[in-house]
């Protein structure tokens, strides 16, 4: 598959999942709105956002997907994302025992999660057709001895940047690993936190009539200090 078709697929599920409101939910912010597909949101407070979804069921087959997700971040009129970002993940795992004959052994689990922040080239661009800005990531794991359950709970660093966009892609990548493969495994909280700064404020145009009133001003000034040198000159040559 060559590149231009990447594009043209990444921006196809760019505009359905933003014109389809019956599959993707828009969440609101202080300063931003998140729009995503596949995961449900909970909570949001200020710039930091609650989801949940991503879900693994154990059928014996050992699972090393990488599932993706894509998060679409708008800033609100006057304000201004700075590409800065993190997040943090607790995902819920279920042990099981393999069916018999299968021998019982020592149980693992891993979670992991890596953002993507990325600045789109158009309005309609997709992760395929934008910039990348940087990356935060995060992993976490758990161990036993016997069928059990609990929370696997790890933080990302913050993404280092200090631009100025008026919206961002934040693609989400992440697994979910068993072993033995039996059991289930869950997010059951994914919160997201956007940096947001005050919109550069536009350079203030004159409106028109000021604008015509000051060029001929000008064009007035010219004429008397063309008519000032006249006088001097002849004044010289005499």
């Amino acid at each position: 598959m060559n590149n231009t078709i990447l594009k043209l697929l990444s921006a196809a599920a760019l505009v359905a999942a933003m014109a389809a409101p019956a599959f993707a939910d828009t969440v609101h912010g202080s300063d931003v709105d998140v729009t995503v597909s596949g995961f449900t949101p909970v909570s949001s407070t200020g710039n930091s956002f609650t989801f949940s979804g991503g879900s693994y069921v154990g059928d014996g087959f050992p699972n090393s997907m990488l599932y993706k997700t894509l998060f679409i971040v708008d800033a609100h009129a006057g304000k201004a994302l700075t590409g800065k970002m993190s997040f943090t993940m607790d995902v819920q795992y279920q042990f099981a025992a393999p069916p018999a004959p299968q021998p019982a052994g020592d149980y693992f689990a891993y979670a992991s999660g890596s953002v993507d922040v990325l600045a789109p080239r158009c309005d309609r661009c997709g992760p395929f057709d934008s910039d990348l800005l940087g990356n935060v990531r995060g992993s976490g794991n758990a161990t036993a001895t016997t069928p059990t359950s609990g929370t696997i709970s790890f933080v990302s660093a913050a993404s280092d940047a200090t631009g100025r966009y008026d919206n961002l892609l934040a693609y989400l990548f992440y697994g979910l690993t068993l072993d033995p493969a039996y059991g289930s495994m869950s997010i059951t909280s994914l919160t997201m936190s956007f940096d947001t700064v005050t919109a550069a404020s536009p350079v203030p145009e004159l409106p028109p009539l000021a604008m015509m009133g000051a060029g001929l001003a000008a064009l007035g000034l010219c004429a008397r200090v063309k008519g000032r040198k006249k006088p001097a000159k002849v004044a010289l040559e005499a």
